[in-house]
């Protein structure tokens, strides 16, 4: 695994075993299912591998099955998914307080309001997406304004 965590050897309905990953420092549970060989329930280190992907349950070749969920698995919950191609496997950071007081005095050239506080734990990728949507709706309010102020 490309990160630090635990995991959580589980036997699969159709055969094989099912991992859960708990990666350190993250709400999210990367699952796993179709494995062969597994390692024991416990934690494990970055680089280290977990399992080998089998031939079990009805398949006719090695496959894997893998999702990422936010916080636990819900698999009747679709928005508790994460797009695996779009999950930051090098490093799914989640923003700390200072890290976003530092953004803010960077981006905005102030100290962040109370509504900021709500990014806090939220992905570097998720908090900079909506600083450009902010930075972008400031840009056309200004231009509107001073379209609004000559063209009356």
């Amino acid at each position: 695994m490309p990160f630090s965590g635990r995991i959580k050897k589980l036997h699969g309905i159709q055969g094989g075993n099912t991992i859960l990953v708990y990666p350190f420092k993250q709400d999210i549970i990367i699952r796993m299912l179709h494995c062969k060989v597994v390692k024991p329930s416990g934690s494990y280190k970055e680089g280290e591998v977990i399992g080998w992907v089998g031939n079990t349950g009805l398949s006719r070749a090695c496959h894997l099955h893998l999702d990422i969920s936010r916080n636990k698995v819900n698999i009747w919950n679709i928005n508790n998914f994460i797009d695996p191609e779009k999950f930051n496997w090098e490093n799914n950071m989640k923003i700390t307080k200072e890290q976003l007081t530092k953004l803010y005095q960077l981006i905005f050239c102030r100290e962040p309001d109370e509504d900021a506080y709500n990014y806090i734990g939220h992905e570097l990728e998720f908090v900079l997406d909506e600083f450009n949507k902010s930075l972008e709706h400031q840009r056309n309010s200004k231009v509107m304004k001073v379209i609004k102020e000559n063209f009356k």
